[in-house]
């Protein structure tokens, strides 16, 4: 059976999410039907053998383990570069962001109407579970989220949202640097700075239910706000004011050897 989703790909990026990848993997097979599922893998856990395990239930399933792994944006360019279709978007393994909003993200892809599009938790706190709020987090995001869009002069709601889709074709015309956590912010900015239109669509949000998140420790939340807040004003001087639109990584060194899988076990 022919799927509109056929024509897309599904990065989940997993750092020992060995609970929950199996839950995950099978919602998104649900969600978008036939569309390609790459799970990047760097943890220590079980997450890749039990990625492995529903191969056969999911053919389009493919998992790589990423060695050495950089980070959390070093998997995305992994995920990138290695999936077989253009029409991209990435999730994260931890079941945070609903599988079910990915044709929330993919469907504007696939209809044409944009090349970048990025699920906001703060458009619909209707969509929020019980629980999922936590006050130092979700006003550290709307900071960072108002600070891009008043430097920008671009209004965004949600920059660190782990649900978004894109047109591979349109990333690679600038592609981006960080390989850590960064790299969602510097993907905002660059494709700002090319006059891209990015569409964000409300989304669900239950937060980690399976592990603990940085975000637990109001300490750790404000470390990280400033050095994001740090972060973001040096990219935005950097590419909007001295027009840096190109990443100074691009093509990335690792690109020739990304193009495929690095391991792909079946």
């Amino acid at each position: 059976m022919n799927s509109r989703w056929e024509k897309c790909s599904v990065i989940i990026q997993c750092f020992n999410e060995e609970k929950t990848i199996v839950e995950c993997i099978r919602r998104i097979n649900s969600s978008v039907p036939g569309a390609e599922i790459i799970v990047i893998f760097g943890g220590n856990d079980n997450t890749a053998k039990n990625a492995l395990g529903l191969q056969k239930e999911i053919p389009t399933l493919s998992v790589i383990e990423n060695r050495p792994d950089y980070g959390k944006g070093h998997a995305t360019k992994v995920g990138i570069l290695a999936a077989k279709n253009n029409y991209q978007a990435e999730i994260d393994g931890d079941i945070q962001f609903k599988p079910e909003d990915l044709p929330l993200v993919l469907g504007p892809l696939l209809d044409g109407e944009y090349k970048f599009v990025i699920g906001s938790r703060h458009m619909s706190y209707e969509k929020w579970e019980p629980g999922a709020k936590n006050f130092a987090r979700d006003k550290g995001n709307k900071f960072l989220a108002w600070l891009i869009s008043f430097l920008t002069r671009h209004k965004v709601t949600d920059v660190t949202t782990g649900l978004r889709a894109w047109d591979r074709n349109f990333v690679k015309t600038f592609w981006f640097n960080d390989d850590k956590y960064l790299y969602p912010v510097e993907m905002i900015i660059r494709a700002i700075a090319t006059n891209q239109k990015i569409l964000e669509v409300p989304i669900s949000y239950s937060g980690r239910k399976i592990g603990k998140a940085m975000h637990d420790s109001t300490l750790e939340v404000l470390k990280a706000g400033i050095t994001y807040s740090i972060n973001i004003f040096k990219l935005w001087y950097k590419i909007i004011i001295r027009k840096n639109i190109l990443a100074e990584t691009y093509p990335h060194p690792s690109s020739t050897q990304l193009e495929k899988p690095l391991t792909t076990k079946k």
